[in-house]
């Protein structure tokens, strides 16, 4: 009787903490289901009700890292609705009676105008809808795609490590490199004409292991804004696709955390509150290679004269701290360390009796990663006005050495030759920007902004140091360090203009100073919807990108030898312009959806590389 009393505790405890989720939402005045897409979107579940109950419901929605219950409890309070959170579903009916108005407080507020008063013989039945209204049939984008963490996760992927960049491959016109890779090419583009990016800063190098697995860590993100084809006016600087990985937010109802150990890793993730208006998630994940390696090369080792060794692992840490300043304003810091490490060790003896004969000593060394601090600050200036300020240092380093020791001796003296190399790849970027949305109302919605970014790039610099018998000559290439300094300024409105057509236009604008000369670029952004039936979206869009940064690969694997540089002298800035269409048809209850697509892409300012390495 004990056991199953504590069995039955403990399966409480699993639910409470499942549910016990935070959202951030602000809407004013929003269709009820985009409201819950975006706490589908925060949380990975799925909203269960019928087709009629939300039917000309618009809602007006203010919280700042809230419990989900007490979210709905808001939203639901003053209408004739209920819910009831079932394992990874949402249940949404009437209620049985005519309950109290209760009035929301003040900290949350969330109303929901225009409560449809359900008859007694409405049909009760509940329909399962898994992403509720598809974005694709209510938008005017083409080929944007939000990726819960949920989805990715269900994922299949090699040795069963859940991969953000491999969840996009089911995409249509997004292909792997190389089978198993993590690696991506979008629209017959390059691997560098996709822009990574994390909480909106930008990483140059996101794959470990050659590309097996991506840098981002899937136990702690929330969602993954991912665009292919038309392309909101905020991004630029690549040719292909855009996707920006969206950690979670501490949570502020007691301290969770979760262990997972898989095949290849393992990861440890907590999150709680500091205090009432602090809250905190730190995330780490390491794989173990080096670990599996030392009983397979100590069996290797005792067959061979020639002993081998090598050690290699990665790791991912993330570490964020949100806090609530006001109502109006909430403030967050947030780092990530990502760390590849692979030494290779050979050593071969060959004596003839005790003193006669040689040692040769030879070590690689490759040490790889990417280092983010960001801190941001989120202020509301009234419900339709919202902004976040934003400075950010995001960095890439690479080092790879090669050191050989050989020494001979005849017997009476010892003869020692030593060579050392060290090639050094490195890029350092100093971001500080500022994003606005607002909606002035009910069928626009403006966004802009604008950033600068100082760069720091250095391709490749190689130390050579070369002793023999005590003589030491040591020698460095000339590859000097470049600066460059960017800015880009963007605008763009998505406007209802009636019920059956959408338009989102806009246009992004950059220049790039490097060695005295400014390169700029123009960028207009141009997509059409157009809705003649309720589940059916005809669309056409437009999008110019310019990119000045390219990456020097030898393969189709991800290494430490990949090289970034930046456009120089009399090159322009590669642009791409890209034409797409598509029909999207999805039927009333959301269980089944048809989309199809088209693309033409073209690029302009092709660039030899080997004219421009510097």
């Amino acid at each position: 009787m004990k056991r199953l009393l504590i069995s039955l505790l403990g399966v409480l405890c699993l639910a409470y903490l499942a549910t016990a989720q935070n959202v951030t939402i602000r809407a004013v005045d929003q269709p009820a289901a985009s409201v819950f897409r975006s706490i589908v979107e925060q949380t990975g579940k799925n909203f269960v009700y019928s087709s009629d109950l939300l039917k000309d419901i618009r809602v007006t929605v203010n919280a700042e890292n809230k419990p989900l219950k007490r979210v709905l409890s808001e939203m639901f309070s003053n209408t004739t609705i209920e819910y009831k959170i079932k394992g990874n579903n949402i249940i949404l009916k009437k209620k049985k009676g005519r309950s109290k108005v209760r009035k929301p407080q003040s900290s949350t507020h969330a109303t929901i105008s225009n409560a449809p008063v359900l008859q007694p013989n409405m049909l009760q039945e509940l329909i399962v809808v898994s992403r509720l209204e598809s974005p694709a049939v209510e938008t005017a984008e083409i080929g944007a795609k939000k990726v819960t963490a949920e989805e990715v996760r269900k994922t299949p992927a090699l040795f069963g490590e859940a991969d953000v960049i491999k969840a996009l491959h089911t995409q249509p016109g997004v292909t792997a490199g190389a089978e198993g890779m993590a690696g991506m090419y979008v629209h017959g583009g390059n691997a560098d004409e996709n822009l990574y990016m994390l909480d909106n800063v930008p990483l140059y190098h996101v794959n470990h292991f050659a590309g097996l697995f991506s840098a981002f860590n899937a136990d702690i993100i929330r969602y993954i804004d991912f665009f292919k084809s038309s392309m909101p006016a905020k991004y630029d600087g690549r040719l292909s696709s855009f996707m920006d990985v969206r950690l979670q937010n501490g949570g502020t109802e007691g301290h969770h955390g979760t262990a997972r150990l898989g095949l290849t890793s393992g990861a440890f993730n907590i999150s709680g509150p500091i205090g009432r208006k602090t809250s905190y998630l730190v995330g780490l994940r390491r794989s173990w290679y080096d670990v599996l390696s030392v009983p397979a090369m100590a069996v290797y080792n005792s067959k061979m004269d020639e002993k081998i060794n090598f050690h290699y692992y990665f790791m991912d840490l993330n570490a964020k701290v949100s806090h609530r300043i006001s109502d109006k304003a909430s403030g967050f810091v947030s780092v990530y360390f990502g760390d590849d490490l692979f030494k290779t060790q050979i050593k071969d003896e060959d004596f003839d009796g005790d003193f006669n004969g040689s040692v040769e000593n030879e070590k690689y060394n490759y040490h790889w990663g990417n280092l983010v601090a960001q801190a941001g600050l989120n202020y509301r200036f009234k419900p339709s006005l919202s902004s976040e300020f934003t400075a950010a240092y995001t960095r890439y380093f690479s080092r790879m050495s090669h050191h050989d020791i050989y020494k001979v001796s005849d017997g009476t003296s010892v003869t020692v030759t030593e060579d050392k190399n060290y090639t050094d790849n490195n890029i350092n970027d100093w971001i500080f920007r500022g994003d606005f949305d607002w909606q002035p109302d009910d069928n626009s919605r403006i966004r802009f902004g604008a950033n600068y970014v100082r760069h720091s790039f250095l391709p490749s610099r190689t130390t050579r140091l070369s002793v023999v018998d005590d003589r030491r000559t040591e020698s460095r290439d000339s590859t000097w360090s470049y600066g460059a300094n960017e800015f880009n300024a963007y605008i763009e409105d998505d406007w209802k203009v009636s019920d059956k057509f959408r338009l989102n236009a806009g246009v992004h604008a950059s220049l790039f100073n490097i060695d005295g000369m400014t390169k700029h670029a123009i960028s207009p952004r141009l997509s059409i919807g157009y809705r003649p039936l309720e589940n059916l979206a005809i669309k056409a869009a437009y999008s110019r990108t310019a990119q000045y940064v390219h990456q020097l690969t030898q393969s189709y694997l991800s290494l430490p030898t990949d090289q970034w540089i930046p456009v120089t002298g009399k090159f322009k800035p590669q642009t791409a312009d890209k034409i797409s269409a598509g029909a999207y048809w999805q039927t009333d209850n959301g269980a089944f959806a048809l989309s199809v697509e088209g693309y033409y892409k073209w690029m302009h300012n092709l660039i030899d590389y080997r004219d421009n390495i510097i």
